[in-house]
């Protein structure tokens, strides 16, 4: 039950996230478009992290895993830095993070959560 009233939450929230409107249908065919693409989700994604930071905090979180999302962050969401939440606090921001995304529209490989090496 807990589970599922923080899914509803956090669907409920991401509606109230600025620029969280559907993503727009992309042809495939145009780096340009591509690229703009990646740049609307990352700005959306940020605002994500700062809810997300605001509503919960950051206690808990390791600085390794503030540090590599702040990565991720500043290079635009494109690069290969993974975050590896290895605690229950890094686990619920991941989760939060993930919930919030995938409602403003990111598809589920975008999201830099790995604990692969």
């Amino acid at each position: 039950m807990r589970i599922r009233a923080a899914l509803v939450l956090a669907i409920l929230l991401a509606g109230s996230l600025p620029g969280s409107a559907q993503a727009p249908a992309l042809s495939g065919n145009n780096p340009g478009e591509q690229a703009a693409f990646q740049a609307q989700k990352c700005q959306r994604y940020r605002e994500a992290w700062s809810y997300a930071v605001r509503r919960r905090g950051t206690e808990g979180l390791s600085p390794e895993f503030v540090e590599r999302h702040e990565a991720f962050l500043a290079n635009g969401c494109v690069t290969s830095t993974k975050v590896c939440p290895r605690v229950k606090a890094e686990f619920d921001m991941a989760n939060m993070l993930v919930m919030l995304g995938m409602n403003a529209g990111m598809s589920s490989t975008f999201f830099p959560f790995s604990c692969a090496p």
